[in-house]
Parts: C-alpha cells; sequence; structure tokens
C-alpha cells in the first residue's frame, strides 16, 4: 500500500512539474492554513517553534504546506507533525519525511490519510511544528508558497484530488540585539516592608502620575509588613469605585488622590525569563516577586526594565546604604542565574500593569464638518493574556463644546458592545459639525468596569471589588469665518472661499499662472489660520504648493467629491499667500521634481519634531520623522514636471 501510495505521489509530482496549473474541485469557505504564533520574537542563537495550523476545513484527505524564510537570518532545525494533529483520528497516515533546506530558505512538509476510502477531516487542527534557530539580527519572512502546486508548493485536497481553497496568513520572526533597556523613574522604598508599594508606584510613574506609597500600601492591605501578590494586581486596579480596606491610613480613601481610575493590571505565575524580556522589548517594565538574596530569608519586589548577554536589569527600590544589604538602586544588574534561584521564591510570578490607550484623529469633510475617530486600546502582553480581567459597561464619551453641534454617533458610544478584551482595539467615530466660528477642544473619554478579588491574607477578610479604567484624549478642530470669492476660468464662474480669522483680501486668480493669491492680515502674536475650499471643477489636484510670504509652508489637504480644502497656520502680520496646484515630490513648489527637492529632505534626514534641523515640508508622509520613506517618495517621482 505505502509503495503504491508512493508512486502514485511521485506522478503526481511530475505532472505538477509539467502541468502546473491544475482545475480545482469544489470549495470550502473560510478555510484558513495559518503560522502560530504570527510573530516571533527570538534572540540571537535561540531557538522558536511555529505551528502550522488549518481551520474551518471541509472533506480534507491531504494537505501539504510550503514555507519559505530567510536562511540568513533563521534556520530550520526539525519538522514535527504533533499527536494532536487535525489527522489524529485515523491510525494511518501518510507521513513522509520533510524537505528542509536552509540554503535556498525551504520547508516542506506533506500530511494525509493513508488510503481515499478511510474518510475525510472536517474542522480545524495543527498540520506540523517547525523549530528554527535565530542566527542573527534582523526580520525574517515565514511565508506560505506556490499555491496548489504538487512540487513543492501548498495545498488542500479532498479524497477524490480536488484542490480546496483556502487563505492563507503568513508569519514573520523579528531577532532583537540581546540588550535592551527601557527608562522609568525610580524611588526607594520609603519603609523597610514596602517594596512593592515602591515598584508599583514606579510604574505608575512612568505611565502617568506618581501614586505615593503609602496610598498603595493601604490599598495593598500592605500592613503588617507583607504586600501580597494578589493585593498588588488590586492595588493597580484601584479607582474611585473602591474603597481601600487596609491599615495603613487613618480611615480608608476612594480612589488614590492623583488619579481617581485604575489601570489594567494582570498578574501570572510560571512566566519564563523569555517572557520578560520580550515585555521590555516592547516597552513594558514588569513587577516581579523574589527572593531578596540568596540567602532566602525574605522576598522582595523589583522591576524588570532591562537585559544583556548576562543580567538582568531592574529597578531594586531596597536602599542598601540606609540598610544595608547586597542588592538596590536604579538598574541594578542581576546574574541570570541568580535571578532565576531568586525568581523562583514566587513560582515565577509577575504582574503587568498599563493604563488603557486612546488615540484621536480628525478628517475634514467638509470646512466646518469633521469626522472624529478614536481607536480604544486595552494593553496587555501575551503572557499576561486572562479573560477574567474583560471590562463590561465598556464606553467611549466625546464631550462637545457650545458652538459645535454632534451629526452622528452618539454622546456616548459603547465599545464592542460593551465589553472589551484585554488585548483589543476598538475604532468609534463621530461626525461634528462647527456652528460658531472658532477653534474647540472635543474631549474623548472611554472606561470600563473591572472585576476581581483577593484572597484572605492573616486577619484580612477575602473580597471583590469593582473599579472603573479609563483613557482620555483630546482633539482640536477649527473653522474661521467664511470670505467667499468669484473666479471665472474658460468661461465657467466659481466659487473659491477661504475660511480665516485673517482679514483676507487683495484675491486674485491668474489663469495663466494657475495659482490663487490673496493677503492676510492679523494680529501680532497671535496664530493666523486659513482654509480654503477649491472646488475640483475648477482647480483638480491631489497636491497643492502653499507660499506665505515667498516661503513654501507645509499644509493639509482633505477633500470630498466635489472640493479640496488646503489647510495652513502662520505668524499673524500682514502675509501674501500664494496657493498652486503641483504634484507629488515637489517639495519646494516650482512645479517639477529634481536634485532640490531631494536637497531639502536630505538636510533635514534624521530629525524629528522638534529636533534642530527639523523641516515640515519634509515630513511627506505625516509621520513627524524624515526618513528613508520621504527621500523614496521624491525620488520616485524625480524629473517630472507638472
Amino acid at each position: 500500500m505505502k509503495t503504491r501510495r508512493f508512486l502514485f505521489l511521485s506522478l503526481l509530482l511530475l505532472l505538477a512539474i509539467l502541468f502546473p496549473f491544475i482545475p480545482s474541485g469544489y470549495s470550502t469557505d473560510n478555510t484558513t492554513i495559518f503560522v502560530d504564533p504570527q510573530n516571533s520574537y527570538p534572540f540571537p542563537q535561540e531557538n522558536f517553534t511555529i505551528t502550522i495550523q488549518l481551520s474551518n476545513v471541509t472533506n480534507l484527505h491531504e494537505c501539504q504546506f510550503a514555507l519559505i524564510f530567510n536562511s540568513s537570518i533563521i534556520k530550520c532545525v526539525e519538522v514535527q507533525v504533533p499527536v494532536d494533529n487535525i489527522f489524529q483520528s485515523f491510525s494511518q497516515l501518510f507521513n513522509p519525511p520533510p524537505i528542509i533546506d536552509n540554503n535556498k530558505g525551504l520547508v516542506v512538509k506533506f500530511l494525509g490519510i493513508e488510503s481515499p476510502a478511510d474518510g475525510t477531516v472536517n474542522g480545524s487542527g495543527k498540520i506540523a511544528q517547525i523549530k528554527f534557530t535565530a542566527l542573527t539580527t534582523g526580520k525574517s519572512y515565514l511565508n506560505f508558497t506556490n499555491r496548489d502546486a504538487l512540487y513543492n508548493g501548498t495545498y488542500l485536497r479532498d479524497p477524490a484530488g480536488n484542490y480546496l481553497t483556502f487563505d492563507w496568513t503568513n508569519g514573520t520572526a523579528q531577532i532583537s540585539e540581546p540588550e535592551e533597556k527601557i527608562t522609568i523613574p525610580f524611588y526607594y522604598q520609603e519603609k523597610t516592608y514596602y517594596s512593592g508599594p515602591a515598584a508599583l508606584q514606579m510604574v505608575f510613574d512612568y505611565y502617568g502620575e506618581a501614586i505615593p506609597q503609602q496610598e498603595i500600601a493601604e490599598v495593598a492591605r500592605t500592613f503588617p509588613n507583607i504586600t501580597y501578590p494578589d493585593e498588588l494586581r488590586r492595588a493597580g486596579h484601584f479607582s474611585n469605585l473602591s474603597t481601600s480596606m487596609g491599615d495603613e491610613i487613618s480611615g480608608n480613601i476612594t480612589g488614590y488622590s492623583l488619579r481617581k481610575y485604575g489601570y489594567g493590571a494582570f498578574e501570572k505565575y510560571g512566566l519564563t525569563l523569555h517572557e520578560l524580556k520580550d515585555a521590555v522589548r516592547q516597552g513594558y517594565p514588569v513587577i516581579v516577586s523574589t527572593w531578596y538574596d540568596l540567602s532566602m530569608q525574605k522576598s522582595h519586589y523589583r522591576v524588570i526594565v532591562g537585559y544583556n548577554a548576562t543580567h538582568i536589569i531592574v529597578q531594586d527600590p531596597w536602599n542598601k546604604t540606609a540598610w544595608a544589604g547586597s542588592y538596590g538602586g536604579p538598574e541594578t544588574a542581576i546574574e541570570y542565574d541568580t535571578f532565576l534561584s531568586l525568581w523562583n521564591y514566587s513560582n515565577y510570578w509577575g504582574l503587568f500593569v498599563h493604563p488603557w490607550t486612546a488615540t484621536v484623529k480628525t478628517q475634514m469633510i467638509e470646512p466646518d464638518i469633521y469626522k472624529i475617530t478614536a481607536n480604544i486600546t486595552y494593553p496587555v502582553h501575551d503572557a499576561f493574556f486572562d479573560t477574567n480581567y474583560s471590562t463590561y459597561q465598556s464606553n467611549a464619551k466625546i464631550t462637545v463644546p457650545a458652538g459645535l453641534t454632534l451629526q452622528e454617533g452618539s454622546a456616548m458610544e459603547p465599545l464592542n458592545s460593551g465589553t472589551l478584551l484585554p488585548g483589543e482595539t476598538v475604532q468609534v467615530s463621530w461626525v461634528v459639525a462647527i456652528d460658531t466660528p472658532g477653534r474647540y477642544v472635543l474631549t474623548i473619554e472611554a472606561s470600563g468596569i473591572v472585576n476581581g478579588s483577593v484572597n484572605s491574607h492573616g486577619e484580612y477578610p477575602e473580597y471583590t471589588y469593582q473599579d472603573r479604567l479609563l483613557a482620555k484624549t483630546s482633539v482640536s478642530i477649527e473653522c474661521w469665518w467664511a470670505n467667499p470669492f468669484n473666479v471665472s476660468k474658460n468661461g465657467q464662474n466659481y466659487t473659491v472661499v477661504i475660511f480665516s480669522n485673517s482679514t483676507i483680501t487683495d484675491f486674485n486668480y491668474s489663469d495663466t499662472l494657475e495659482e490663487i493669491t490673496f493677503n492676510a492680515t492679523g494680529p501680532d502674536v497671535t496664530i493666523g489660520s486659513c482654509c480654503v475650499s477649491i472646488p475640483k471643477d475648477f482647480i483638480n489636484s491631489t497636491y497643492f504648493a502653499v507660499f506665505v510670504d515667498s516661503v513654501v509652508t507645509p499644509s493639509i489637504l482633505a477633500e470630498n467629491s466635489t472640493h479640496s480644502f488646503i489647510s495652513f497656520t502662520y505668524n499673524h502680520s500682514t502675509h501674501r499667500i500664494k496657493i498652486l496646484p503641483s504634484g507629488p515630490g515637489d517639495i519646494n513648489g516650482d512645479r517639477k521634481v529634481d536634485i532640490r527637492d531631494i536637497a531639502i529632505v536630505a538636510a533635514a534626514f534624521g530629525s524629528y519634531l522638534g529636533h534642530p534641523r527639523w523641516n515640515p515640508i519634509a515630513d511627506i508622509n505625516y509621520d513627524n520623522k524624515i526618513d528613508i520613506r520621504d527621500i523614496a517618495f521624491v525620488a520616485a517621482n524625480y524629473g517630472n514636471i507638472y
């Protein structure tokens, strides 16, 4: 049977080489072959494993994947079919050795049911696990290739040999330098038993307010002389929805004095050193509970902030100058073996604390109408993910000041029907109209309620709590007084409207030069603002150059189906403004792309917002930095004349 099977497959491989395009059979919907995890973050010389998985398949008899990778960055060590593979219910499988080619960067693995008469598989499951070794720093793709090709290809087939349709999701492996460090504030513990409150104070201050250690100790029921891990997690959640139950402060507190809402907080036992490093690499400090030293006489909290080839770097709140001891102070380095021995105290426990985040952007629909879009994120590192701390009654609220009207959306919008999972990002949008000319600040506040509990400790009883997590941000929009001007072109009349807080005079349009000019005047030591609305039937361009007194000025272009809107600002006095259509890559507004444009970007290369060489007109993609992307954009349009 195996010999016949081998000959059959060999014939099919030969046919695939000669006739690579074979018609497909019936398809399955939403079937996906994917790399899990999609993104891996090993260190140089470290092994890592990915799993090739298949989801939502119907009538599957056999499958093969071909995965390509960057062999200068990683190498394949082995490929194994796990016991719990997608065909696990079948006793007879055709499971030939994989093809591993580290010169070409290719892994090919076939797996199928031995006989077509044996049946098929429906559902989801694993195909294989691939172990790689990271060779050096860099990024390697992990991409499926050669769809529906029998020879070194990726395919799914039914018992009749028909191809099943499917999607694929590729992966990446990012190998970073074996040294990282994040800079966070440092505080010594104020009392000999305040290492937990001091550690949490450092993390709080990294993200926001430096909550006093005594308040944290009160919430964490640190008295008498110890802070338990679940109590420290509870102190991370603490908000004005709950009241402290400790004895560090005479009387209890409802919310911290400097902040009334809580942060996301997740604790986990059984963490690995790799997971700690990965958190640091992503910019997250992690609180750990350890023995203070190898005498293993007392426990101690520290904050993981970095690592190198030989040491883990911690913020250690112990004041060894005042109280003696072998460890203590900012950026304390501990050898890995020693650290693991100390960390074993808590069964490798860690605490991840992070506030919700909110970002917002605006899109001009009309000069007096804006779309406001907020992205709300509940951050958590993958190692700490825990649905027990999902929030409910989760919503985003926009505060619209007088002078504005909310045209679309409710003032309070639910996030995911009210439930937000850790790690999720939810987008919420509103449309706002400006009724009264001016500049306005809108506030967006997102919040949700988290449930938690702590165990009994000594004389303190167990209890449950509810707290509110929150993120807050703001954005400004403006629309000023309308100044309409009638213009004529090719016998047609059009209206250009300048919305501005300046006095607009001496408007002119030159048909020969195809440029608009006008004067803008306003009181000194104030900011002037213009939004020029131009009908596309009059001037239809996706790029405009703006000059203020012959100097190219940064501008933002928005548009709808009928009009272009060019917005820009300037310091008030009296200015002559010129606006003309141009094209991509024309930085200096001379309607051509040449070495002068590249020179402008090159002169600002490597700068960022606030840098001495910062030049906003060179920031072509509006990411607040001048890099190779900006130069590449100009270079791609080099030689164009508009």
